[in-house]
């Protein structure tokens, strides 16, 4: 009677794990998720991804039914936390909110524990947000044309600052001295804060600013804003025109923010993920939160979002070479 019992539960067992092997990955979608989802954000509290990550959490539990945790993992200019998601079981309850930074991580050949493209998958884009290009009211340029006027009349005189080498406010500068024709010297700080004290006390010339720190001085009449980098004018800034728009045809550039997991996942649940992620980005109170952080909410589909990935570290890719940027690893 016990061996015929012992005999019966392992043929069980046998016929649950073939049962769970044949389970297609649209069931396995179907069933997710079952439990808490973990959202890494790999840089310390209070900052814009961060932030991003707590205004998407509450929705997304909500739809998914499920607590999603967002977990601040800070280090190594991000790659503490991306490599955690990298390496994380690929069941999609592990997601990461990337940025910008690391397509730059990877232009710039940053030795890190993962591949960026491999190891990680593209759930969806969140949001843009235009650098905006700033110069001190003391400088007798008021326009993008005037101002690379002034740099090709004054060549040794030029520096322009960032939150420190390799990031992407240099690349931003970088690319536009390079696309107008002019030479200007990189000074870089530890942090947008202190590279803007430097443009305020006339150290510099000028600089590409995250909006959310640049506004209020702005606004205060302390900075001069001469154009935003994007791709449209910026509602927070709607009198001020785009780069392109002011005088350098092409040029373009947006900080963005998006929803990634671990590579591997199946696309059913990449798919469920998404489809949550572009009704939440269409709710208004979202959009208005995004808003009052400088982020125009934008979301796409897991392809469109890797070609983006691939288009950054292409274009990054050519102007950390241009510019002979390096970094210690």
């Amino acid at each position: 009677m016990q061996k015929n019992a012992k005999y019966v539960a392992a043929c069980l067992g046998v016929l649950f794990g073939v049962g769970l092997a044949s389970a297609s990955p649209q069931a396995l979608a179907d069933e997710f998720p079952s439990k808490p989802l973990r959202l890494i954000v790999p840089y310390v509290p209070g900052g814009p991804t961060d932030l991003i990550a707590r205004i998407i959490a509450v929705p997304l539990a909500s739809a998914l039914k499920q607590p999603v945790i967002v977990e601040n993992r800070p280090g190594a200019s991000g790659a503490i936390g991306t490599n955690l998601v990298a390496h994380a079981p690929p069941d999609g309850y592990t997601l990461l909110l990337s940025n910008v930074g690391d397509t730059v991580t990877v232009a710039l050949g940053v030795k890190v524990p993962y591949d960026y493209q491999r190891d990680l998958s593209a759930v969806s884009l969140l949001g843009l947000t235009p650098f905006v290009l700033v110069v001190s009211p003391a400088l007798p340029a008021t326009t993008v044309k005037g101002l690379i006027q002034y740099a090709k009349e004054n060549p040794k005189s030029i520096n322009f600052g960032s939150a420190g080498t390799g990031s992407s406010s240099q690349l931003a500068g970088e690319l536009f001295k390079s696309s107008a024709s002019f030479q200007a010297t990189h000074v870089p700080y530890k942090g947008q804060s202190d590279a803007t004290v430097g443009l305020v006390q006339g150290q510099l010339t000028f600089m590409f600013a995250n909006p959310v720190n640049a506004l209020p001085l702005i606004q205060a009449g302390t900075l001069r804003a001469i154009a935003v980098s994007g791709k449209e004018p910026f509602s927070a800034l709607p009198q001020v025109p785009t780069v392109a728009a002011a005088g350098l045809p092409g040029y373009e550039v947006s900080a963005w923010f998006g929803l990634m997991t671990t590579g591997g996942v199946p696309a059913a649940t990449v798919d469920r993920l998404n489809k949550e992620v572009q009704i939440i980005l269409a709710m208004p109170d979202v959009r208005d939160r995004l808003e009052k952080l400088g982020v125009q909410a934008q979301g796409n589909t897991p392809k469109e979002f890797d070609a983006l990935i691939a288009s950054e570290i292409s274009r990054w890719t050519k102007v950390v070479h241009d510019a002979d940027i390096h970094v210690t690893n």
